[in-house]
């Protein structure tokens, strides 16, 4: 399991109302608008008196506070792919959750949302108390809402998600402890996590352990798009095709056309990433290609050009055992290469009493 905090607004602020208005949405599995019936209804539940006033009672308990300038907090507990909490599973999770880092008792209103691949539960809360309208002080809770995830992880019997904490087993017994035993060995796995990734591909390969689509995309797709920029071949169609042998394809970003994003072809709904990221900034490809030109079909044939593409379920590649590795098989080839100089040798030293009988002939 995961657990985020919400972000803000472009004003550093947030509204319990917009708040409570996504929260809410669809639950009861009519579009607002149309009226049509939807298959998206979410389960809500609040300790307000009713999840229409919640957000209205929130604002009405955060005026008595004077010095708090943003009472509101929005958490998601995310669950993995495959793993389908009931419920009452969820709400129970988020009342844990709460109550982990200080919140007990205060006003919330939450809702599961079932519209992605990760069940998750969305939590508005109000970070001052409707009774001592006072804010509990709330350090570190990111790590306590991570270690909350851990003990729900347990209590509730899912899988183990990677995080600053870790479950560890020792005869039969299952506890919690930091996983990284110095900030020393944190900071190397941060290195070894890509730390030069943007902050959602990271956390995707933190906390799934696959390949992210940045990964992929600054692996071979960028050494190959490289290569054809230092070239005499390089051209819009030429990089196309590059791209195209992985799965990928550049899009405009803009309606100028002046700058660009690289997206799996194969999985849509993996965020793009920016085409800059593989060294392909849009002032660059104008000034060296010209004006921009589409993906011309008729270059290629995309089913039997693709020879990789990305997957978000591909295990992320360790750089510290891919190290590894290529010293072991570089060490496997040296010696496979003395073994063979050395029969050569001994070839040669059997062979030449024979070879100098026929030089008498």
């Amino acid at each position: 399991m995961i657990a985020k905090i919400g972000g803000r607004r472009n004003d550093g602020k947030t509204s319990f109302r917009s708040l409570a208005k996504y929260i809410n949405s669809f639950r009861h599995g009519i579009d607002p608008e149309t009226g049509e019936v939807t298959s998206g209804a979410v389960a809500v539940r609040t300790n307000c008196l009713s999840e229409d006033t919640a957000w209205i009672e929130m604002w009405g308990t955060s005026v008595r506070s004077k010095r708090t300038k943003d009472p509101v907090m929005h958490l998601v507990l995310s669950w993995s792919e495959g793993e389908c909490p009931t419920d009452d599973q969820a709400f129970d999770a988020g009342k844990f959750a709460l109550a982990a880092i200080g919140l007990e008792g205060h006003e919330y209103l939450s809702a599961v949302h079932r519209d992605t691949d990760n069940a998750h539960l969305h939590i508005m809360v109000n970070k001052v108390h409707p009774d001592t309208h006072r804010v509990p002080k709330m350090s570190y809770s990111k790590f306590t809402l991570d270690k909350a995830m851990r003990q729900i992880e347990i209590d509730q019997g899912w899988k183990h998600d990677n995080g600053p904490f870790s479950v560890k087993e020792h005869e039969g017994k299952k506890s919690i402890d930091w996983t990284y035993t110095s900030a020393a060995n944190r900071l190397k796995a941060r290195k070894g996590t890509r730390a030069d990734l943007p902050e959602k591909a990271r956390q995707f390969e933190v906390h799934s352990g696959n390949e992210s689509l940045a990964s992929y995309a600054k692996g071979p797709p960028k050494d190959d798009a490289k290569a054809l920029m230092e070239s005499a071949k390089a051209s819009w169609q030429a990089l196309h095709t590059i791209l195209a042998t992985h799965g990928l394809e550049l899009r405009p970003a803009n309606d100028r056309n002046n700058a660009f994003y690289v997206a799996s072809v194969n999985d849509p709904a993996q965020a793009p990433i920016k085409a800059s990221a593989m060294g392909l900034g849009g002032g660059k490809l104008i000034k060296q290609l010209g004006p921009y030109e589409p993906l011309e079909a008729r270059y290629f044939d995309r089913e039997t050009l693709e020879n990789q593409n990305y997957s978000k379920h591909r295990p992320l590649r360790d750089p510290t055992k891919r190290a590894d590795n290529r010293e072991k098989r570089a060490k496997e080839r040296a010696e496979l290469r003395g073994k063979y100089e050395g029969f050569v040798v001994e070839w040669k030293a059997m062979k030449a009493p024979a070879k100098a009988e026929l030089g008498k002939v």
